[in-house]
């Protein structure tokens, strides 16, 4: 049963290309951080998240996530723009 088992450890690039949605707005150019509910590992998570958009993605939006930065925050584009 152990080996059924994971660490429990999340690995902020296992949300790579992972596509979610917006729970709390991410301001536009790296703004302001926000926050997308997306599945890694098996789990749905909120996250923090930035994007590179030139418009703000609010509540709702579906997004990627493109990269993940150093300190863990994602980095999301929006999907069907």
């Amino acid at each position: 049963m152990g080996k059924l088992q994971s660490s429990g450890t999340l690995k902020l690039k296992n949300a790579l290309n992972q596509v979610g949605e917006v729970y709390l707005t991410i301001g536009a150019n790296r703004s302001k951080i926000g926050k997308v509910s997306v599945t890694v590992q098996g789990t749905l998570r909120e996250l923090e998240a930035l994007t590179d958009e030139q418009k703000d993605l609010v509540l709702g939006n579906v997004v990627r996530v493109k990269d993940v930065t150093d300190n863990g925050i994602l980095i999301v584009e929006l999907l069907n723009k």
